[in-house]
């Protein structure tokens, strides 16, 4: 397995799904990103990833990971974004039996010692996958 982890600017995006595609195509690889580039950048085919909220259930209340209208951490004027995200691979060898199964957000309740603050600015991806044999 293949795990990755990066903030991506739209400078660095095709670098990085560059040097993840010329991994070993039977290695999973998940990986998870922080970016502020737009949701139209992003195309599943281009990048030979699958995006896990688009393969999961789509859940209205996982779509965004930044969300100024939730979360008053964040005192900038923004819309909420799905900053975050994760990409994942099935190995040829695996013949996709790799399954998305869930994802949800997590850190999305305030710090208990605190009425006010939450842990970041970001909420963060759960993921959860079965592995068939």
């Amino acid at each position: 397995m293949d795990l990755f982890n990066a903030f991506i600017e739209e400078n660095t995006y095709s670098f990085c799904f560059e040097q993840i595609n010329q991994n070993n195509p039977n290695h999973i690889v998940l990986f998870g990103i922080s970016s502020q580039i737009p949701d139209t950048c992003w195309n599943s085919k281009t990048i030979n990833l699958n995006d896990l909220w688009e393969k999961t259930d789509q859940r209205p209340e996982a779509t965004y990971t930044f969300d100024p209208e939730l979360n008053s951490n964040i005192t900038e004027k923004h819309e909420p974004q799905r900053s975050d995200r994760i990409f994942f691979r099935s190995p040829t060898s695996m013949n996709n039996q790799l399954k998305p199964v869930h994802m949800e957000l997590e850190g999305i309740q305030r710090i208990k010692t605190s009425d006010i603050l939450f842990p970041s600015k970001h909420w963060a991806i759960q993921a959860y996958f079965d592995v068939e044999n």
